[in-house]
């Protein structure tokens, strides 16, 4: 019986402020997007200073809750702490045991050299948020609402993703 691969999609930004991080997750939610496809990774000091902007409504924070509820800590090799959406966790876990990534340098060895890209953000202070989408459509949407606030270029990703045994 053979086993069938599933395609992993990521689409990246990254954000330098609490304003844009947190409107561009409602917008997503807003979109139809599920909290458990909305990540978030940082330093453990940058999440806390990144609050409820006074931007954001308190039933668009509430909304937020999932999002924020689902972060932890996330041990990260001998690095500062960091923490992490759960959701997030499980999908990057399944991208390392992928067999294999559709372009680019990504792919058992390369995500390494991804978390390195990232890791740069973190230490400067700025906040990682990564979707997971379905469809190629709905990583298209994804990507194009994080191009419209991240303050830097968007990385999007696709993966073949083996299935655990």
């Amino acid at each position: 019986m053979s086993v069938q691969a599933r395609k992993a999609r990521l689409s990246i930004g990254v954000f330098d402020s609490g304003d844009k991080l947190w409107s561009t997750a409602v917008k997503l939610l807003e979109l139809g997007f599920a909290p458990d496809q909305i990540g978030i990774v940082s330093l453990e000091s940058t999440f806390e200073s990144a609050g409820r902007p006074q931007t954001i409504s308190e039933s668009d924070w509430a909304r937020l809750a999932v999002i924020i509820d689902a972060v932890e800590p996330f041990v990260h090799g001998s690095g500062p702490p960091l923490l992490a959406s759960r959701g997030l966790i499980r999908h990057l876990i399944q991208v390392d045991r992928g067999v294999s990534a559709r372009s680019g340098p990504i792919g058992a060895s390369g995500n390494r050299e991804l978390g390195m890209r990232l890791d740069e953000h973190m230490l400067a202070g700025e906040i990682i948020l990564a979707v997971a989408s379905d469809s190629r459509e709905q990583q298209w949407l994804s990507t194009r609402i994080l191009l419209e606030q991240s303050n830097h270029p968007v990385q999007t990703h696709e993966f073949k993703v083996c299935p655990s045994h």
